[in-house]
């Protein structure tokens, strides 16, 4: 997940927390972000607060910076804004093909935003920013609500991809609901 320290411990978090046991064992679940500013520093308070109150596990995360050897490694890479989408790119772009991931909006996986995906051609983003997921950081506990509960709704989805790649397919273990509902 790329992003901020915020929204992409988030994601990480609610990705993690809804893994089937199955698949823990052959797909990593982890984040970095965009920019170095926030690299070495522990999730903020207000985050663990809202992701431990709908029971995930939000303990030990730190914040690091994306690099294109970091992307080398994934399968997929996902963007939380259209920014970051353009840096993942910029940064993919200096890997052979075989190496690079797949990149996408974390909403897109979400059938909420179907719509908004429909005919975007592959590795693309959207013009708008209706795709994008809000850093909760400058608001209140309403946001970091908001942003968890955005974060829920995609992660189906994500799920569903990783599903796709699995060997062999444990379709009976992808949840179709969430924790905090």
């Amino acid at each position: 997940m790329a992003e901020r320290i915020l929204t992409s411990a988030l994601a990480q978090d609610v990705a993690a927390g809804n893994l089937p046991a199955a698949f823990a064992e052959s797909f990593v679940v982890d984040s970095a972000g965009t920019s170095d500013e926030e690299a070495g520093n522990p999730v903020d308070p207000r985050a663990v607060r809202v992701l431990e109150d709908a029971g995930y596990d939000a303990a030990g995360h730190t914040a690091r910076q994306i690099t294109s050897e970091w992307l080398a490694e994934r399968d997929l890479a996902i963007a939380m804004t259209r920014r970051h989408f353009a840096v993942l790119t910029r940064l993919a772009a200096h890997l052979p093909e075989e190496r690079r991931p797949e990149i996408r909006m974390f909403r897109s996986f979400d059938p909420a935003c179907a719509d908004l995906v429909a005919d975007l051609p592959p590795h693309t983003a959207p013009q708008d920013s209706a795709l994008d997921v809000n850093d909760p950081w400058y608001g209140g506990p309403a946001d970091f609500l908001v942003t968890r509960d955005l974060l829920e709704a995609g992660m189906p989805g994500v799920l569903a991809w990783i599903r796709a790649r699995a060997t062999p397919e444990p379709a009976s273990l992808v949840p179709t609901s969430f924790r905090s509902e």
